[in-house]
């Protein structure tokens, strides 16, 4: 699933005064000590910058869109993720969607440069975009903004996902399409905890 998502860049930047009180035709002693540049402090980084990971079952997935009011896209979002076989049409004819599932490790990282990404559990990368800090508890990634907490000392995140009740309505009409408000939930798994891992070269 691939996700367009906002840019943040560190900058260090030299500042030397350029002008001066003095009247055209008065002097000024010049100075024996050359003038040190001045540097602007870096901007912190980011508690959400780092690689967040869970093990996902089936069951998550389809708790957390029935949390949504979407559990009809549940076949849409099993589907090519690794912890069911099947395609959409095959999983949604199921009486019970996760028979013979299969529990799966999933990561997002989050880099200080502003890119977002998901691994999955053969250690690809399946999401990409950039993400943008929107205040102190909401970040976007692509078209959707997200809630989220970091507690446990900074090891712990848990995100929620901002769905418009436009993009819920879209999704339910065609549920064994891949839609947005799927993603953000598949992306969130609001009501669980992701735990941070090392970045491993993803962050």
């Amino acid at each position: 699933m691939k996700a367009t998502v906002g840019l943040l860049c560190v900058v260090t930047a030299l500042c030397v005064s350029c002008g001066s009180g003095e009247s055209p035709g008065s002097q000024t002693e010049p100075s024996d000590t050359p003038a040190e540049p001045t540097s602007a402090s870096p901007s912190p980084i980011p508690a959400l910058v780092g690689r967040w990971e869970r093990v996902t079952t089936c069951r998550d997935m389809v708790q957390a869109l029935e949390g949504e009011g979407l559990g009809a896209l549940a076949p849409a979002m099993l589907a090519g993720n690794g912890l069911v076989a099947g395609s959409p049409k095959q999983i949604a004819q199921r009486d019970d969607p996760c028979k013979g599932a299969v529990p799966r490790e999933h990561s997002h990282f989050f880099t200080a440069s502003g890119e977002f990404g998901s691994v999955d559990y053969n250690n690809q990368q399946v999401d990409d975009g950039p993400y943008e800090i929107v205040d102190n508890d909401t970040v976007r990634i692509a078209e959707t903004n997200f809630g989220y907490r970091i507690r446990g000392g900074g090891q712990t995140l848990t995100l929620e996902p901002a769905i418009a009740r436009s993009d819920k309505r879209e999704a339910l009409e065609q549920p064994l399409e891949f839609s947005g408000a799927g993603w953000s939930v598949a992306v969130a798994f609001p009501g669980y905890t992701w735990e941070r891992v090392d970045c491993d070269g993803w962050c």
